[in-house]
């Protein structure tokens, strides 16, 4: 896995936290995957396994594509205006 880190917690939350804290950044900025999800086994004993995810941080391009769509296009800055600091992220699309 390209970039992934194995994370372990008692339920999903847990994990996913774990990794939250790991990169110092939001659930939303992480790009997840769930390798086993948590059980209690029985009694809460025997049998309980940890919940596991693999996590790495979302790549600018891939959470472009997750917004506009898997189309293919070209992302363009404008130049940010120098009172704001803000920039702009327009997409072209390319047709094929």
């Amino acid at each position: 896995m390209d970039g992934f880190k194995e994370f372990q917690g008692k339920n999903l939350d847990a994990a996913i936290q774990e990794a939250c804290s790991y990169y110092n950044a939001a659930r939303e900025k992480l790009e997840i995957e769930i390798v086993q999800d948590a059980k209690s086994g029985i009694f809460g004993i025997v049998g309980a396994r940890k919940a596991k995810i693999r996590a790495r941080r979302a790549a600018l391009r891939e959470a472009v594509e997750s917004v506009l769509g898997k189309k293919r296009c070209d992302v363009r800055l404008e130049r940010p205006l120098k009172r704001t600091g803000r920039i702009s992220i327009l997409p072209e699309i390319i047709s094929s």
